[in-house]
């Protein structure tokens, strides 16, 4: 008995299966019918526009087109067309995950229909370029990219950096391409890949150049705001690092740059002041090479001007007479130290720990207190000596 019920199972489920094949092959022979009366287009979009809608993909473009544009005339609305778009969304981000080389020619199919009726291709396109550039056919790579990265495209979508990163490598104009895509782009919302393009950008203008600056403040305006909004939930004691406070620190130091380089060395003293309280904050301590480096090159360029900053050339590891008469060194005491070549420059004590190590910072002209040194105490010959630890 449970035999002849599985058997009358399996027939049924044949006949079913044989139906549905039948009325799809007439469905599709309908569908590419030269002419269509109101009737044949209100049995199609109801067709198509249900569980149906997959059986589109292996019909040329050209009939999907001429189905959804005429019941849009003759009936005033298209579900097939509705139920296409969501269908192609969903099977565009399934894609996305799991790539597929033997499925090219459907993605191209579906990417002509996403653009002909302005549907969100939820990043097809970025697929198509990448594959393209991945197997060197850059006349491909170059026709996908283009559609996306246009002027207009907004630089707040996420997941678009790594495909404009290729994209850019393609073109002899790059710095023209990024300035349109930044000006043109909405300024809504921001997030880490917007800011990520305009470091593309300020690292291929010339710095020497107001534009240069006009980009770096426009990032800063962008990423300042988004690296408070996440650290709002810090704990005091928390270290991030970040991506996003990265990119802040790169910014402030590039800035800081910017005015070494033009000698405006009280607005390049703020950059210092202002990008160490953002380390301290973030935890991005890579940075404090960027900054001590910048503030020793503003120091030398300082010294045309100032000759007795040439005390600080090539300071690292170095040992310092202290030629002030003190028998105690304590907290806020000024002392003049003396280099090996007879130079001085007066500092003045912040900290002494453990009796020997003994943080000193340099009395700047103009500038006022330099940078903290961390020297040593070292004791020679009845010579009381500072050697700088860095």
């Amino acid at each position: 008995m449970k035999k002849n019920n599985i058997d009358c199972s399996t027939i049924v489920q044949n006949v079913y299966l044989k139906f549905i094949k039948y009325l799809g092959d007439k469905m599709k022979e309908l569908l590419v019918k030269e002419n269509l009366v109101k009737e044949e287009l209100s049995l199609l979009d109801e067709y198509y526009s249900s569980e149906h809608v997959d059986e589109l993909l292996v019909v040329d473009n050209k009939y999907i087109v001429r189905l959804i544009e005429l019941t849009e005339k003759e009936l005033g609305f298209s579900l097939t067309k509705t139920e296409l778009k969501s269908y192609l969304l969903t099977l565009t981000f399934e894609y996305r995950v799991f790539f597929c080389e033997d499925d090219i020619n459907l993605y191209i199919k579906m990417l002509e229909l996403i653009y002909y009726f302005s549907f969100d291709d939820a990043g097809l396109a970025y697929i198509l370029g990448d594959y393209y550039f991945n197997n060197n056919n850059k006349t491909e790579a170059l026709k996908y990219y283009k559609l996306i990265f246009k002027k207009g495209f907004n630089l707040s979508n996420e997941e678009y950096f790594y495909s404009l990163s290729r994209y850019l490598e393609l073109l002899d104009n790059k710095i023209n391409v990024l300035k349109e895509l930044i000006d043109s782009s909405p300024k809504e919302e921001y997030n880490i890949e917007f800011i990520d393009t305009y470091l593309l950008l300020i690292n291929c203008l010339d710095k020497k150049t107001e534009e240069y600056l006009k980009y770096i403040d426009e990032a800063l305006t962008i990423t300042t705001p988004l690296v408070r909004d996440y650290q709002k939930d810090y704990t005091n004691d928390m270290i991030s690092d970040s991506d996003i406070e990265r990119n802040l620190c790169e910014l402030l130091s590039l800035k800081m740059e910017y005015y070494v380089f033009i000698k405006d060395y009280l607005t390049a003293y703020e950059l210092y002041n202002e990008l160490t309280k953002e380390i301290r904050l973030s935890g991005c301590t890579r940075y404090y090479h960027a900054r001590d480096l910048l503030y020793y090159q503003m120091l030398k360029s300082m010294s045309e001007e100032y000759p007795e900053l040439k005390f600080f050339d090539n300071i690292s590891n170095k040992m310092f007479k202290i030629i002030s008469d003190f028998d105690v060194l304590k907290p806020n005491q000024q002392i003049v130290l003396e280099d090996e070549n007879g130079k001085t420059f007066k500092f003045v004590i912040i900290n002494i720990r453990d009796n020997k190590d003994v943080d000193i910072v340099p009395i700047l002209p103009l500038l006022g207190i330099g940078c903290f040194i961390y020297t040593t105490l070292i004791i020679k010959n009845n010579n009381k000596y500072l050697k700088n630890l860095f």
